[in-house]
């Protein structure tokens, strides 16, 4: 199951940050092909030709900037991730479709609980989006666990 495992690919390291961070230089696989994730910004969704993009990675292994290294994602984030933008959305949108006609019942019940619902899912993506600005200060970017040759 994708919760237990890590996702693993390859990059080259671009430029150092801090000393905790870095950004690499990630191309495009294969894998990349059949990707709906938006993280690393190389889905087949939008600009399919894009062959490679940068990424802010945590640099626990002390790369230097040229070296090629393998990253790595708990499974059970990007998990979790998915929940957050596509599931708990759904609820709220089938929660206030099934409960709104008890709650508002007369004429327009329908199109009063299809306006909850998007209503409630809009401000629930503005707090997520609010949120998630915070988040990314918290340690849940991918990580560098092998430096496999060094650069320059």
């Amino acid at each position: 199951m994708l919760k237990d495992e890590k996702l693993i690919e390859q990059g080259i390291v671009t430029k150092i940050i801090d000393s905790e961070n870095a950004k690499i230089m990630m191309v495009r696989s294969s894998a990349c092909a059949s990707c709906d994730s938006m993280m690393c910004n190389l889905s087949n969704k939008g600009n399919s030709s894009k062959k490679s993009a940068e990424m802010e990675v945590r640099n626990t292994r002390g790369a230097k900037v040229g070296d090629r290294v393998e990253i790595a994602l708990d499974g059970n984030i990007l998990l979790n991730l998915s929940a957050m933008v596509y599931g708990i959305p759904i609820l709220i949108i089938l929660a206030s479709l099934i409960t709104m006609p008890y709650i508002f019942p007369g004429k327009h019940q329908e199109l009063i609980a299809i306006s909850i619902a998007l209503g409630l899912t809009g401000l629930y993506y503005l707090g997520f989006w609010h949120f998630s600005k915070k988040a990314k200060k918290k340690p849940k970017s991918p990580v560098i666990v092998k430096i496999i040759s060094n650069g320059i």
